[in-house]
Parts: structure tokens; sequence; C-alpha cells
């Protein structure tokens, strides 16, 4: 029992008795989760980047990250390939700016007024180095000549919901995610709208 309190656990519960400075990064994501009322895609991004990329500090103190640690992952994450073989500046900016929302919420959660948990939040490195990547938004567009074989290919899927999910946003020009969010309650057939 005295070794079970000595690693910082409750030997009759068996949950850690934490220490403020103690606190974990995953048991911050799970008091994030609890305490803000997030949507589903939210979380989930959240899980993932905090998951894939961070796994080996999910239980390191969050007092614990360091700037150069900081720095360091973000230079692994940006020269890491991606899944087409390219450098990832939009995976490294969206992982550490997830990591930087979750310790600015330890810090405010665990801290008090006059003493917050941590001081200065060790992302703030990369604003100040200015290591953040520019993201350029996608130009990728289906050319007018390549238009007609697209269609072509759209409608000769076999799964019939993909396909009218597809020729909908080419006919609409909605955004994936907002055609993907609708319902019948939205549409207006008298009006055509």
């Amino acid at each position: 029992m005295l070794g079970e309190i000595a690693k910082g656990n409750d030997p009759i519960t068996g949950k850690r008795i934490n220490d403020k400075n103690d606190i974990t990064l995953g048991e911050v994501l799970e008091v994030f989760f609890e305490k803000k009322n997030l949507r589903t895609d939210t979380k989930r991004n959240y899980f993932y980047a905090v998951n894939k990329h961070f796994a080996d500090w999910l239980s390191m103190p969050i007092t614990s990250i360091t700037k150069d640690m900081i720095e360091q992952r973000f230079h692994d994450l940006t020269i890491a390939p991606n899944r087409l073989g390219t450098s990832s500046h939009g995976r490294a900016n969206n992982a550490l700016k997830k990591l930087s929302a979750l310790i600015n919420f330890a810090s405010d959660r665990f801290g008090t007024d006059d003493e917050p948990l941590i001081k200065l939040n060790p992302v703030t490195r990369l604003s100040r180095n200015r290591a953040w990547h520019r993201i350029h938004p996608r130009q990728r567009i289906i050319l007018d000549d390549k238009l007609k074989d697209w269609y072509r290919a759209c409608c000769s899927l076999k799964y019939s919901v993909g396909r009218d999910f597809l020729v909908f946003l080419l006919f609409s020009g909605m955004r994936f995610g907002e055609t993907r969010r609708l319902k019948w309650s939205y549409i207006d057939f008298k009006g055509k709208l």
C-alpha cells in the first residue's frame, strides 16, 4: 500500500492522488472533454491529434512539457511524410494548436487566479519564432475538359448514395461538410429552395 501511495495512487480506489502539478496530458484531455461542450467531430479531432502525435506524452505531467520538446515535436511532425509522401505542414500546425488549447485549458482549470498552473504556454515559442507553417487553400478543381469524364465516372458508381451525393455536390456547389449534414426538413419543394 505504501508503494502505491508513493507512486501517487490511492490504494483503496486505485485512482491517482493528484497534486495539481502531477496532472497528466491524458487526464487534461479527459477533463477537457467533460467540461467543454464540443461537437462530435471536434472531439474526434482532438482525440486523434493528441493520441496519435503525443501518445508518449499522455502519462507525463502537463507541467513537464517544455519549449524544446514542443519545438522538436513540431519539427518531427513537419518532416515526417504524410499518406501522400509529402511533408505535413498542416498536420504539424493542427497537432500543436490542439496541444496549445489543452495547455491553456489546464492552466486555467487547475491553476488559481494568483498562480496559474503553467505560467507561459510552451507552444508560444512557435509563434515567437514565427515557425507556424503558412497553409495555402487548396486550388484543385476539376478542369472543364475533364468535367464530363468525372461526371460519367460518378454516374457509373454502383453505390447510389455515394453517386447521388457527388452529383449533388457538383450541381449545387455546396461544400462537403454542409451537404453531409443536410436533412429533408431543410428542403422547400414548393419554393424549390
